[in-house]
């Protein structure tokens, strides 16, 4: 079972590092989750709900981006390094501007 955790050919290697790069750059699709997930982890915390704000926190694709950085320095690819770093800092920044929009309209 273990080894075969640990055999896995160059050509999946391949596959899962594309695949990655491919999410880990934005998209129209993933700045509109990122506002969804932030819309509604606002208003979860504006009503006080806990699993309002865990679900938001389960819709947010954020991940990608990391993962993305990781490899980047993990494999020394500034290239990847740079667009991940820049997606996570659009990221953040639409997500603050979103939250504070919705904080002073509806609290």
């Amino acid at each position: 079972m273990l080894q075969q955790l640990f055999n896995v050919s160059g050509k999946e290697k391949t596959n899962a590092l594309e695949k990655l790069l491919e999410h880990s750059m934005p998209s129209k699709d993933f700045f509109l989750m990122i506002i969804l997930s932030v819309l509604m982890a606002t208003f979860g915390l504006i009503i006080d709900s806990s699993a309002v704000i865990v679900g938001s926190i389960l819709i947010a694709p954020i991940l990608y981006p990391i993962l993305g950085l990781a490899i980047g320095i993990t494999m020394t690819d500034f290239s990847l390094t740079s667009k991940s770093s820049k997606t996570l800092l659009k990221a953040i920044l639409l997500s603050i501007i979103v939250a504070t929009i919705v904080t002073l309209l509806f609290s």
